[in-house]
């Protein structure tokens, strides 16, 4: 009787001991088999987005081919690059979206003044005001202003937050950075659409405290700044005027210095007329020297909407006489596009992906009738991540299949 109890218990262990084994190897198996899914997903997730960036590329170079073969003086919404600013069409069961800006007539933030930009939002059509307060407080070097403003924030305010940061007290580099304000989100929705970062002030335009602002950006150190402010101060008191970058040396910049300092500046205006908003329009000519600016950024709409401008010496005809004769209309307005911005939306109701890029096309000294090209920034987004496509008057969506030269 012992020793067949003896044999039963060693026959349940050995069974217990089975059973625990084919446990451990079924957790095993599970693990293993969830995380060939886990990768399997990736996998695919991973070749979806390659295949989507594949195809959103191809619709962007495939208009940016339009720009490269673009050889008028001039440019308005009529160009075959432009595309009337939105297209909508279907291809392959998604639905493609592009909208395209010009970057080059939006004011730039990082040297608008308060008043300036203030005026700006008041064209957007919004019930949730909100202060612009933490955008100049980000701008301001705390060692020049040491308060912030009242609805404002400074270092103080973001590194009590629960990821703390310091302020940047100096240029924003892209407007995403907006969101890292104060109240960010809001002021990021009211001013992404109407500013740029990236376009180029014109130096004959600037006050020496944003020509100091733009030093600081470029590297140079304390000393320097007094010296060349200083420098800067006495050529505008003789009227100097830089025509391109070997003029700075005027103010004591050396020869290796020129390119750092001329990746930040130009020497013309940038409001193209024939896209720029009014209030652009109204905010240039004011500067300009024109009076009754919001009159006559009116009458430009209206006369480009027949024709658009093709010089700017017929901008200036249109124009007649201006309070300030002193100022110079090429300072402030041009008829040729330096910087396009295109947003694509690649949608389907699982898939989504979205590219948006800046980019940069400058006359090439060396050759005329040729443009310099370069990538200012480049993003891209995919499924939950990609942004609502803004509501605006919506083109007809054309027939299904269509190639990408071929959206009207």
């Amino acid at each position: 009787m012992t020793k067949k109890r003896t044999i039963n218990v060693e026959t349940g262990s050995a069974m217990l001991l089975v059973i625990w084994i084919l446990a451990v190897m079924g957790v095993i198996a599970i693990f293993l088999y969830y995380r060939g899914e886990v990768e399997w997903a990736a996998n695919l997730s991973l070749e979806s987005r390659l295949k989507a960036e594949k195809e959103v590329e191809k619709i962007f170079y495939e208009r940016w081919k339009l720009v490269k073969n673009d050889k008028n003086d001039s440019d308005d919404a009529l160009e075959d690059w432009f595309g009337k600013g939105y297209l909508q069409y279907e291809q392959d069961d998604y639905q493609i979206n592009i909208i395209v800006e010009d970057e080059s007539s939006k004011l730039n933030l990082n040297f608008a003044e308060e008043a300036d930009l203030q005026q700006l939002v008041t064209e957007q059509a919004t019930t949730d005001q909100v202060s612009l307060d933490p955008v100049f407080d980000w701008l301001d070097d705390d060692l020049e202003r040491r308060e912030s403003r009242p609805e404002g924030a400074e270092t103080e305010y973001y590194q009590a937050l629960k990821t703390p940061y310091k302020a940047r007290d100096g240029f924003f580099s892209t407007l995403v950075e907006l969101k890292e304000l104060k109240n960010g989100q809001k002021i990021y929705d009211l001013l992404a659409p109407i500013v740029t970062v990236y376009n180029k002030p014109n130096i004959n335009t600037l006050s020496s405290e944003k020509f100091v602002a733009i030093l600081k950006a470029a590297g140079y150190k304390d000393l320097d700044l007094i010296n060349l402010k200083a420098r800067f101060e006495i050529e505008q008191l003789k009227k100097t005027r830089y025509e391109k970058l070997n003029d700075l040396s005027c103010l004591g910049v050396l020869f290796g210095e020129l390119d750092r300092l001329g990746r930040l500046i130009q020497f013309r205006g940038s409001c193209n007329p024939n896209f720029a908003s009014s209030k652009m329009i109204e905010l240039n000519l004011r500067q300009a020297g024109y009076a009754s600016s919001n009159e006559l950024a009116q009458r430009i709409i209206q006369k480009r909407e027949i024709q658009p401008f093709g010089r700017l010496e017929e901008l200036e005809n249109f124009l007649g006489e201006r309070a300030d004769r002193t100022k110079k209309l090429l300072d402030y307005f041009t008829l040729q596009t330096t910087l396009i911005r295109y947003r694509i939306w690649r949608l389907k109701e699982m898939s989504s992906f979205y590219l948006e890029t800046v980019q940069e096309r400058q006359a090439d000294p060396d050759h005329q009738d040729e443009w310099l090209f370069k990538t200012i920034s480049w993003r891209t987004a995919l499924n939950e991540d990609v942004p609502k496509v803004p509501d605006q008057v919506i083109a007809p969506v054309v027939s299904a299949n269509l190639t990408t030269d071929e959206p009207r």
